[in-house]
Order: structure tokens, then C-alpha cells, then sequence
């Protein structure tokens, strides 16, 4: 039989149960028998697409909504995780926009740079922190740092 014509088919039987069966099989519920009562709900063109349409139409509808709630909030919690990590060499940008002639950053005109480029975590003091940390800056005052 050639593959490419090959038809699946995923059928609903009266009980509820969903199932799989090859288009022109005589088809059979697994869980009650039944043979006439069926009713073809999807045609597909390959058994793991068919495969994944059974589990899918079968899972208790309290179920699935939890499974679709948790998917979506997992999503959410992914999408706010990668708006909120900014790379170093933005980061690297961002201060060397923010100094001065003297090669001094000021709080004020980095805490500005960072609010242009729609960057609220990691906070100022976060980075400039880091930064200090890495001996990459060096404080100046409590309001302005050095590169060093």
C-alpha cells in the first residue's frame, strides 16, 4: 500500500472514547466493542499524527484545562525571563554612552540611558554592583563611577 494515500482516520464511539483506525478497516471500539455507532471526527495522513490526536481527545476535559493553564504559564514565566535578561555588551553600551568627557558615569545619566532602552531589571544599582564587583568600575562618589 502506498504511504502517501494512506488514510487515517480518528473516530469518536457513543461511550466518549476516541480512537484510530485505517480508512476502509472495519472499525471497533477498544473499550465498549461498538461497530455501528461511530462517527468520524478528523482524517489524518500519518499514525504518529493520529497517535497524538487519540491522547489528545482523550485526556478528561478537567485535565486538559489544567495541562492548557500550566502550559500558559509556563510560557508566560519564559516570555518575562527573556525580556528580562539583557546582555552584557547592551549593558557595556548602555555605560559607555553614560560617560562623560572626564570618563565618569553618573547615576542620573546611566539610570536615563537605561529607561530609553526600556530597561527596568536588572536595576541600576544591580549592574553598577556587578560591575564594581568585576573590578570593571570603580566607585567615585555615591553617585558616579570610573571605569577603571
Amino acid at each position: 500500500m502506498d504511504n502517501s494515500s494512506t488514510r487515517w482516520l480518528l473516530i469518536i464511539c457513543e461511550c466518549g472514547n476516541h480512537f484510530g483506525s485505517l480508512s476502509g478497516k472495519n472499525a471497533r471500539c477498544n473499550i465498549c466493542g461498538e461497530t455501528n455507532n461511530l462517527k468520524t471526527k478528523k482524517t489524518l495522513s500519518n499514525s504518529s499524527k493520529l497517535a497524538d490526536e487519540v491522547s489528545q481527545a482523550n485526556i478528561p476535559k478537567e485535565i486538559h484545562l489544567e495541562i492548557k493553564k500550566r502550559l500558559a504559564k509556563e510560557k508566560k514565566t519564559e516570555h518575562i525571563s527573556s525580556e528580562s535578561k539583557i546582555g552584557v555588551e547592551k549593558i557595556h553600551h548602555i555605560l559607555k554612552e553614560s560617560t562623560n568627557e572626564k570618563g565618569v558615569m553618573e547615576k542620573e545619566i546611566i539610570s536615563l540611558n537605561l529607561a530609553n532602552e526600556g530597561i527596568t531589571t536588572p536595576s541600576l544599582d544591580y549592574i553598577m554592583g556587578v560591575a564594581e564587583e568585576q573590578g570593571v568600575v570603580i566607585r567615585v562618589s555615591s553617585n558616579s563611577w570610573r571605569w577603571v
